[in-house]
């Protein structure tokens, strides 16, 4: 597959240790959102209804889902719980 332009920029990026480490932690922010997207809608829930099971406004979780905003430790969890799952933190 042929490199595409943007490729060859982040390749090239990611050569500085400051770059590859914010790169990796946007990364990993933006697997959780999207995890978390696909969690609310196998649930057959709308923002608005996990909004209210955390008690915050959908307008956050819309900003979650979406990569925009910061989210805690403690609604991490109560978003979990919401969806019957359990959260594993490891440091490595």
């Amino acid at each position: 597959m042929k490199k595409t332009s943007f490729d060859v920029f982040i390749e090239k990026q990611m050569k500085n240790k400051e770059f590859e480490k914010a790169y990796e932690q946007e990364y990993k922010r933006l697997t959780m959102a999207y995890e978390l997207t696909q969690l609310r809608k196998r649930a057959k829930m709308t923002r608005e209804q996990v909004a209210k099971k955390v008690g915050t406004s959908s307008n956050i979780i819309s900003r979650i889902e979406n990569g925009r905003q910061n989210f805690s430790l403690d609604m991490i969890l109560k978003l979990a719980d919401v969806f019957n799952k359990h959260l594993e933190i490891r440091l490595v």
